[in-house]
């Protein structure tokens, strides 16, 4: 044999011998492989952790335990909060299940969805995939993510009852103790306000249970700015007098065609309804008069004077007949939102000596009337009462 053929025939068996070691180790690798697969069958493969916990090797039912005692342990525990603000720390703990009777659990790990992400986890590939997942588990590791369950609603209202204590309310510059007489006012600082997120908050904890986390959240609050201010008002209240010392304001009320009766409000008391706010629609500052305060007075001095309660229908049945009947009346009540628009309306507008606005009277209906007669099934009378 020549010499160039006896190179050929020995690069082929060489080529014949590589082949053969590389087909065999690959028939090793393949074999480990599936070996590696039928260990773990039922079970999630090494390398995968949640947060601090490795939970390679466990089954269904073990990952499942090991959640639910993570669900409990929160339930016990609470979630700590640290509230970090510019005046110092607070630290706080909030439950995963909503306080009260319902016992609404507002925040859970889900052990089942998780259980099944982890066991499908490098088994739903294609088969490269499926190969080679198993390796990278165990040498690189893969972290997971707990499913976790909110009842966004209630943690979010829960969040805002259990922050409220620790945060520090926007205020606007108020005026108080006009004096008509001087003046003169009292202009009341504004504040800032730092108020906690409780969307936030809610997501944080979120985060840190799908983390698998005991650690302390942090929270910062939201500064806020008051719309109102000193200098705001100071240079306002010139504005405010011309509206007091015009003269005092008759509160009409008409009982009847022909009866009326009235209340005169002095311009010290006008005074003591006025508010500030911003205007919408300049930005500026404007004076009125506060809702609560007038509805207040109108409560205490003209409603029970003028409110009459309705009288319901009554009857005395016996055998389908009416032996006894006291007709329903309507009553009248004072209708406040009308009548405190016109006021507000006149304090805004006022430029003559005297202003009258009319106290708005309105129907109550009863509950019971005549004609509800016919639906108690009632089918004569014989007698009827004052």
């Amino acid at each position: 044999m020549s010499n160039p053929a006896r190179q050929l025939a020995g690069m082929m068996k060489l080529l014949l011998a590589i082949s053969g070691i590389f087909f065999l180790i690959l028939f090793i690798i393949a074999g480990g492989v599936s070996s590696y697969a039928a260990i773990y069958e039922n079970r999630v493969y090494p390398g995968v952790k949640i947060g601090g916990f490795n939970i390679g090797g466990m089954t269904k039912l073990e990952l499942k335990n090991l959640i639910e005692n993570l669900n409990n342990r929160y339930a016990k525990e609470g979630i700590d909060l640290s509230l970090l603000k510019d005046t110092g720390k607070n630290n706080i703990k909030i439950n995963t299940v909503a306080p009260g009777e319902s016992a609404v659990e507002m925040v859970r790990l889900d052990s089942e969805a998780l259980s099944l992400t982890a066991l499908w986890l490098g088994r739903t590939g294609d088969f490269w995939q499926n190969f080679v997942a198993p390796a990278v588990f165990r040498f690189q590791g893969v972290n997971l993510l707990v499913p976790v369950v909110v009842n966004q609603l209630v943690l979010e209202n829960n969040l805002k009852i259990s922050l409220a204590p620790f945060e520090d309310k926007v205020r606007d510059a108020a005026v108080t103790n006009i004096n008509v007489d001087t003046k003169s006012a009292e202009i009341v600082s504004e504040r800032s306000g730092q108020i906690f997120d409780a969307a936030e908050a809610a997501t944080k904890i979120k985060v840190q249970l799908a983390n698998l986390s005991f650690g302390p959240i942090d929270l910062r609050p939201l500064s806020y700015h008051p719309a109102i201010v000193k200098e705001d008002i100071a240079s306002a209240l010139p504005t405010l007098w011309p509206r007091l010392i015009v003269g005092p304001t008759s509160l009409v009320v008409n009982l009847s065609a022909t009866s009326t009766s009235s209340w005169e409000l002095l311009p010290k008391d006008i005074a003591s309804f006025v508010d500030v706010r911003r205007e919408a629609e300049s930005g500026g500052v404007e004076f009125f008069l506060n809702r609560d305060r007038v509805e207040g007075y109108l409560d205490l001095w003209i409603s029970p004077s003028v409110e009459v309660s309705p009288r319901d229908a009554k009857f005395g049945v016996e055998n389908n007949k009416v032996k006894d009947f006291v007709p329903s009346a309507n009553g009248v009540e004072v209708d406040m939102d009308l009548t405190y628009d016109s006021l507000n309306q006149s304090f805004g507008g006022r430029g003559t000596p005297t202003t009258t606005v009319n106290v708005v009277l309105r129907e109550v209906l009863p509950q019971i009337q005549m004609h509800d007669s016919n639906d108690l099934g009632i089918l004569e009378l014989v007698g009827a009462g004052s």
